[in-house]
């Protein structure tokens, strides 16, 4: 079974998220490496994740509750793009990766910022 990766920090999950926001807006639909239909999600989970992490005295459960969502946003904004970045192959798909800010997805075990997690 594949592993998930997984930003460690709120700070890493804003980057990607601030990240394919501002390329999915700069990129014509039709030449996206995800769906554009995805990129409706990302902007509300942007500003949600600030509020929080802006406010000292939120309840960690809604904290946690975003978060989930967000890793799953990521995963799938993640398999989308190297599904296009597989297709490119070697330093294109690989350069198509890091501009979205998920350059982890070819050599995981170089980012220090992400974690495996195993699925059941």
């Amino acid at each position: 079974m594949n592993a998930l990766l997984l930003p460690q920090t709120d700070l890493e999950r804003m980057r990607i998220l601030n990240t394919v926001y501002a390329k999915g807006m700069n990129t014509p639909k039709n030449e996206l490496a995800f769906s554009a239909g995805m990129l409706v999600y990302v902007k509300p989970f942007i500003i949600k994740m600030q509020a929080l992490l802006g406010d000292s005295e939120n309840c960690v459960s809604d904290f946690s509750s975003v978060r989930q969502v967000v890793d799953e946003l990521i995963q799938d904004i993640l398999e989308e793009v190297q599904a296009a970045s597989l297709r490119m192959g070697g330093k294109r798909g690989e350069r198509l990766a890091a501009d979205y800010g998920l350059n982890f997805a070819f050599n995981p075990f170089e980012a220090e910022f992400f974690q495996s997690k195993k699925v059941a």
